[in-house]
């Protein structure tokens, strides 16, 4: 029988281990903490963000984005839905977003559990992987207690974001030893840092907005959607998509800044106009004052003195300049882009350079966008891995 050792009990290990038993393999599942699953809890805020139907080409970022899109075609979200409906998971649809029926990530963790046991998969947790090495045709895989013998061996061990550790990656470890290709890690996916006397003046308020990157004073990318801002800098949704890339910047020693469009509703002009007509209805009203029915009053607070001009105000609200200062921290990250570069792999997600070495999810050079992009990956990359791995 092909033994197979999956390192890293996530999303991704799991659909691995799950496929690779249905294919008559024996499964052992080795995961650092004390429960499998952990990350799977918190994604979509409890409620276990699936997918996306909604995909586009910057839904899986890389640094070879098209051989990121063919991998995904391997088992996509057609697969992963019949997938998870074979479990008794069924989808439900909110903007693009797929969510279980039961709106739990709970309940997909226990379904996930309950069919790896009715498998035979074993799961033994508090397991450190610190090395894997071979042994004729076998691989031995190192742990601080034990090591474990096997015909395959998939790594699923995801990376350090969300988690207040700066141990290396058993992928890192690897990489180094074999002489495999490795992006290095850094935060994705997290809110992004700055400095200024209106931080602390513009902290909790949320206003949907434009926020575009320039890099060196060249345009990069952009996002929009609903801001947090914060007293170190700007979070939200549309500064986590644009943040992997600041971040790969920041690290590259760059100037960054972000120009944000607190009212993208019209152009300057425009805005210009309604700020115009309102001192005109309104004299008597401040500066200020003049802005509080358009803009959150604690943002008009922290961005606008009273001796400003009008076209001064035009500005500084419509292209508010935001330098960043320092790169995020990837414990406070949701996800890493970085990891083995997928030259390094086949299309059935095999080690090209250690033949019987698969490897999946977060531990390969693919991040996604907000939205299930990222659990879409985990699903695709150890479904596809975890059947291969099986075929003796």
């Amino acid at each position: 029988m092909n033994e197979i050792i999956i390192i890293g009990g996530g999303a991704s290990g799991f659909i691995a281990a799950i496929m690779a038993a249905r294919e008559g393999s024996k499964v052992t599942i080795l995961e650092k903490n004390d429960k499998p699953l952990k990350k799977l809890l918190l994604t979509g805020n409890g409620k276990c963000n699936i997918s996306n139907l909604r995909g586009d080409a910057d839904s899986f970022r890389s640094n070879l984005p098209d051989r990121a899109r063919t991998l995904y075609e391997r088992f996509n979200i057609v697969d992963t839905f019949a997938f998870f409906e074979r479990l008794g998971i069924y989808m439900t649809e909110k903007e693009g977003r797929a969510y279980p029926a039961s709106e739990s990530a709970a309940s997909v963790a226990k379904l996930l559990s309950l069919e790896a046991a009715s498998l035979g998969i074993k799961v033994k947790t508090n397991q450190n992987v610190f090395d894997i090495r071979k042994d004729g045709d076998r691989f031995i895989v190192a742990t601080e207690g034990w090591d474990y013998s096997a015909d395959k061996v998939i790594i699923s061990c995801g990376t350090n974001a969300s988690v207040d550790n700066a141990e290396r990656l058993i992928s890192e470890t690897i990489a180094i030893k074999y002489g495999i290709k490795h992006h290095k890690y850094l935060p994705a996916l997290t809110k992004l840092y700055g400095e200024g006397d209106y931080l602390e003046k513009w902290a909790g308020v949320r206003t949907f907005g434009i926020v575009k990157m320039f890099c060196d004073g060249q345009y990069v990318t952009e996002d929009y959607g609903e801001l947090q801002l914060v007293n170190t800098g700007v979070s939200g949704i549309p500064v986590f998509q644009i943040s992997r890339y600041a971040n790969i910047m920041l690290y590259r020693d760059r100037k960054v800044k972000l120009e944000i469009d607190f009212f993208p509703d019209c152009d300057d002009e425009m805005f210009k106009e309604i700020i115009e007509k309102i001192r005109t209805n309104a004299p008597y009203k401040s500066v200020k004052d003049s802005l509080i029915g358009l803009l959150p009053e604690r943002l008009v607070g922290a961005l606008i003195r009273e001796d400003f001009s009008i076209d001064r105000i035009v500005r500084t609200i419509k292209h508010f300049e935001f330098p960043l200062t320092a790169g995020s921290k990837i414990h406070e990250s949701q996800v890493c882009s970085g990891g083995i570069d997928l030259d390094e792999i086949s299309d059935d997600f095999e080690c090209i350079k250690v033949p019987g070495l698969y490897l999946t999810g977060e531990a390969l050079d693919v991040d996604g966008a907000c939205g299930g992009f990222n659990l879409q990956w985990a699903w695709s990359s150890g479904a596809a891995a975890g059947k291969a791995a099986a075929k003796i």
